[in-house]
């Protein structure tokens, strides 16, 4: 579970801690395998003296293509007991260039309202619901 970022001093109270980072991208083919060198994006850190998880979304400019990414830390990890001092990387989104294009196929969004029962439920891969639906012949 996320600490936050800080240092239990023996006062009481929480002093800085910093945590620095790179992010990497290098684009890959339809296989996968790599297609050039990767590109570093400027490194990034945060300063803080806190408990609470440090969330954050970032956005960085690539051409069109495929690409796998890496998050590495670049400052050393502060074990002692006290200190809330580690980095996770939680998840990736992509945009997609362009209007997708599906064919001859019915698309269905759906937008679950969240309640106990189903945020339980959301990372099980057997997650199923059903959809009623009409069909409307073409003119």
């Amino acid at each position: 579970m996320p600490r936050g970022l800080y240092y239990a001093n023996t006062s009481g109270g929480l002093d800085t801690r910093t945590i620095a980072w790179v992010v990497e991208a290098r684009s890959i083919d339809d296989d996968g395998l790599a297609l050039g060198d990767c590109r570093h994006f400027p490194a990034e850190s945060v300063t803080a003296p806190t408990n609470t998880a440090q969330r954050r979304s970032d956005r960085y400019p690539v051409a069109s293509g495929r690409y796998e990414i890496r998050l590495r830390r670049t400052d050393a990890k502060d074990t002692d007991a006290r200190a809330g001092h580690e980095i996770r990387w939680q998840a990736l989104k992509a945009f997609l260039a362009g209007e997708p294009v599906f064919g001859d196929l019915t698309i269905v969004s759906a937008r679950p309202a969240t309640t106990a029962s189903i945020t339980s439920l959301w990372f099980c891969s057997s997650m199923v619901f059903t959809v009623g639906a009409t069909t409307r012949a073409r003119p």
